[in-house]
């Protein structure tokens, strides 16, 4: 990815790898946003996603657009 992208993760996976995943872009200057999605198929067509975020400011609004597409 380049500088500057945001990596936004949408999958449930252990605090851990969260904060592995999120060192390991900040090497790259990539700003990294733990976000996973909760929702049925019905919410989804809706636009209704929930989406639990976690990260930096930055990376947020950064990633507000994609955000606010899914949910």
């Amino acid at each position: 990815m380049r500088p500057g992208t945001v990596a936004l993760y949408c999958v449930t996976h252990s605090p851990n790898l969260a904060r592995e995943f999120e060192e390991k872009c900040a090497q790259n200057d990539v700003l990294y946003l733990d976000a996973p999605i909760s929702g049925a198929p019905v919410k989804a067509s809706e636009g209704n996603l929930a989406v639990m975020d976690s990260g930096s400011r930055n990376a947020f609004d950064a990633a507000r657009p994609t955000l606010n597409a899914i949910s």
